[in-house]
């Protein structure tokens, strides 16, 4: 047996249990890149921003391809080093893919070469079920792994293996199921010790689901999107969940005004994302810093702006990341200088903000924590935003992508002036 290398020749920032997630198909799904997001920000590393981003976009296209592979190429290295090392990260037509050898999830479970795997992340077809069933017996057996799941199709013996009695799931990713009521609370009950919990697209999903969510009380993370048949009944039922520190509702339509006062009341909620939810106001938003703890903020594709509500999120100092992009109103360079004012603020995407100017920019590179700026397709910036973000010299990842203003002099003299920088241009997208 191949003998896994001792913990301290691992490099600091490892991958974690992502590992596993690419060793099943599809290998490059954007599912298997959010486990590696989840393990980063596990462990305060600001990059799983830049990760989750590239994952809420096309995970296709090269220029995100691109992003994940600059990460995956600092640390690829050092890991093959080492036999065991099970798959090698590589860019194939601006498309991120990753070789795995089909038998190393077994040989890890038997074996136990896994000395940096917390969660096993397995995203499931209708070819994988008869192997999910001899994993989840291995895994409940052993008792010091957790198991997570990516379910994007109904089985005839899904509904038995997940209610069974030892139930080691950790992690559960539903997509586009049809489930019913009764399932779902069946489902929900055996359950009892899950901490992460992903809906998406799955139009079945309503208020009468939501009730099998109070069975949930060690459940931190909840992830819905594109369920458009919740409605404000069913966010209000977010404050019966007590440890809840990680809330993403993308695309639910359902979601006005009305039902912010549930998540609001989540005292504890540590990172909120509310992008392109279209009946959500800004009126609705206003009491955003009544969250004390919350140290992540996306409220991209907003539709409602206006300054009253970049007032109030400006007096949110204690944020680490904000996330405005596609924000269709003004950006006033006043909003910026509290930005840069914050003491911990590491990443900003503004991504597609037709109104951003360089004197915005300009204001926000007198921080002296940020670490990574988004500025791609935001066309109305030029050279004087990148001769700013020269003396900011805490940057490490910038992308320009589509700033059709800014000249490849001015890109190569950001590069001379801060030499260790991750710079996305217009070159690497399709």
């Amino acid at each position: 047996m191949t003998q896994s290398p001792p913990d301290h020749q691992l490099p600091k920032s490892t991958f974690g249990d992502l590992l596993t997630g690419l060793m099943l198909p599809p290998h490059h799904h954007p599912q298997s890149l959010l486990v590696l997001a989840d393990w980063l920000e596990e462990h305060d590393d600001h990059r799983s921003e830049v990760i989750r981003l590239s994952c809420h976009e096309d995970a296709d296209t090269p220029a995100v391809a691109v992003k994940i592979h600059h990460w995956l190429h600092a640390h690829s290295q050092s890991f093959q080093d080492y036999p065991w090392w099970p798959f090698e990260p590589t860019m194939d037509q601006g498309k991120l893919k990753v070789q795995s050898n089909p038998s190393v999830l077994q040989r890890w479970l038997t074996q136990g070469v896994y000395p940096l795997l917390p969660t096993i992340w397995m995203l499931v077809n209708r070819d994988h079920h008869d192997d999910l069933a001899e994993i989840f017996s291995t895994v409940a057996k052993r008792g010091d792994l957790h198991l997570g799941l990516s379910l994007v199709e109904n089985h005839p013996n899904l509904h038995a293996l997940l209610t069974q009695p030892v139930n080691p799931l950790r992690r559960l990713h539903l997509g586009s199921l049809q489930l019913s009521r009764d399932n779902h609370a069946a489902w929900m009950t055996a359950m009892p010790h899950l901490e992460h919990l992903q809906y998406s697209w799955m139009h079945s999903l309503s208020d009468l689901h939501v009730s099998a969510w109070r069975q949930l009380q060690h459940l931190h993370r909840l992830e819905i999107i594109g369920c458009p048949n919740l409605a404000d009944d069913a966010f209000r039922a977010f404050a019966e969940l007590p440890h809840l520190r990680s809330l993403r509702l993308n695309s639910c339509h359902g979601l006005t005004d009305l039902g912010m006062p549930g998540i609001l009341e989540i005292h504890g909620l540590e990172h909120l994302d509310l992008s392109d939810v279209r009946n959500l106001t800004a009126q609705g938003l206003l009491n955003l810093p009544r969250l004390r703890a919350l140290t992540s903020l996306r409220l991209g594709w907003a539709t409602e702006g206006g300054v009253r509500l970049l007032r109030r999120i400006s007096q949110m100092t204690h944020l680490r990341t904000l996330s405005l992009h596609h924000w269709a109103g003004p950006l006033p360079v006043w909003f910026f200088e509290e930005l840069a004012k914050w003491p911990q603020l590491k990443f900003v995407d503004l991504c597609g903000c037709p109104q951003l100017s360089d004197d915005a920019v300009l204001a926000l590179c007198r921080s002296q924590s940020l670490q990574s700026l988004d500025l791609a397709n935001c066309r109305g910036l030029t050279d004087e935003t990148l001769r700013g973000l020269e003396s900011t010299p805490t940057l490490e990842w910038l992308d320009t992508q589509n700033c059709s203003a800014m000249s490849s002099r001015g890109r190569q003299r950001l590069r001379r002036a801060l030499p260790a920088i991750t710079l996305l241009t217009a070159r690497q997208r399709r």
